[in-house]
């Protein structure tokens, strides 16, 4: 590992603690840690564009580190430059089966040259909420051609997403 900054899990690891606490469970560290000094593992936007073009797969890039609005900086970069990436909703869970790669929702910056209409004359949550219940509707009608549990998994994602903005609606 590079820097650890105090305070942090990473530095008590390199400080060589024996047990961490970890989602609220006291664990055993089983890891030979080793600190490479003089590297940093921090990169700019330019770096990380450049990195995750190498890919050549169309991989979906989780974006977990940062603040907010720097996530979200970095994940509208991705998009302009054709690169998929999502920022998980904290507490969220996602599911990564092997290969297959069931999509997820993008809550990145989207280029204005595909924004709606309805987005530029700010009904954008009216717009989108109507899509939501047309596309609820006729996958209720029609079914789908998605195995059961992907769908199951993938309406559930949609319906945490949902109460995410209902609550914090009930915030403001």
């Amino acid at each position: 590992v590079g820097y650890q900054a105090r305070s942090t899990l990473g530095r008590r690891l390199v400080e060589g603690e024996k047990y961490v606490r970890v989602a609220g469970e006291e664990v055993a560290v089983k890891a030979k840690i080793h600190t490479i000094n003089g590297f940093s593992a921090h990169a700019d936007r330019r770096d990380l564009l450049a990195w995750a073009r190498q890919f050549r797969t169309d991989p979906l890039f989780f974006i977990t580190h940062g603040e907010q609005g720097s996530s979200l900086a970095l994940a509208k970069t991705f998009e302009e430059n054709g690169i998929r990436s999502f920022i998980p909703e904290e507490g969220g869970e996602y599911s990564l089966v092997g290969k297959k790669e069931t999509a997820l929702p993008s809550i990145s910056g989207i280029q204005a040259s595909s924004v709606p209409r309805e987005v530029q004359t700010g009904r954008a949550i009216d717009a989108v909420l109507g899509d939501i219940v047309t596309l609820a509707a006729e996958l209720k009608e029609d079914g789908s051609s998605v195995p059961q549990e992907e769908a199951l998994n993938l309406a559930l994602s949609a319906r945490t997403l949902l109460k995410t903005l209902k609550r914090r609606g009930a915030d403001d």
